[in-house]
């Protein structure tokens, strides 16, 4: 398992591990380990810092590959426990994003007294009321939302469509395309952040092109779009539950 791990200035231990999505990786955080672990030189006090842990999920970056099924969000945090573990922290604060969160939320589920606390951003599935024939029927806010929901996914979910029911088949031909592997993560970063087209005004090239590269070098990009069918499994065996 790959994973930084920078200590924070002071004496208060505070640990805080940082998971990451698809299509990013660790290199995502690295921006923010000075402000985290330093805050006296940005204006902060020593005794605020954390202690800062991001790991590269299964199959991204420089972690192993998984060679079986059943690594999904469950069982990554089982994964980050162990690692909290081995680096001497009982208790520790949790945040993730996309993928992350809900290996985060897991975190938080599975391991109450040890998670001290819980930040989220962009959450797969999002937390949706209750449709069940005991509950109300939605309010006008609520199908709103869902609606808004539905016109996203048909114009930008094409991509999970595929990751999830046909991983293999796109995996070939971004392995064998440096270009192929370009636009496919390129076109998620300029979509879904506040750039108005421009990605160059929320990225810069070298993050960009660095990030690419991690996929591209370590040949990773066929393992990491296999955690989102173990995601789909997942999510059908808690339905037929």
């Amino acid at each position: 398992m790959h994973f930084v791990h920078v200590r924070g200035e002071g004496t208060s231990e505070r640990p805080l591990l940082l998971t990451h999505g698809w299509p990013g990786s660790f290199v995502e955080m690295l921006e923010l380990i000075p402000y985290l672990t330093t805050p006296s030189l940005y204006g902060g006090h020593a005794e605020e810092a954390f202690d800062v842990i991001i790991p590269s999920l299964p199959g991204f970056a420089f972690s192993s590959k998984p060679t079986r099924p059943g690594v999904g969000s469950k069982y990554v945090a089982t994964l980050w426990a162990k690692l909290m573990d081995r680096l001497g922290y009982e208790s520790y604060l949790v945040q993730g994003g996309d993928i992350g969160a809900g290996v985060s939320t897991w975190l938080a589920f599975m391991y109450p007294e040890r998670v001290r606390g819980l930040h989220l951003n962009y959450i797969p599935g999002s937390y949706k009321p209750p449709l069940t024939p005991n509950t109300p029927s939605v309010s006008e806010e609520e199908q709103a939302y869902f609606d808004i929901v539905a016109e996203w996914l048909d114009r930008e979910g094409a991509y999970s469509a595929l990751h999830r029911t046909k991983p293999e088949t796109l995996a070939f031909s971004l392995s064998d395309s440096q270009v192929g592997l370009a636009s496919w993560m390129v076109e998620k970063f300029q979509g879904w952040s506040d750039c108005d087209g421009d990605m160059e005004r929320s990225f810069s090239l070298d993050h960009i092109l660095t990030n690419i590269s991690i996929y591209w070098f370590t040949n990773s990009i066929a393992s990491s779009i296999r955690i989102y069918t173990e995601g789909t499994k997942m999510l059908l065996h808690f339905t037929e539950d």
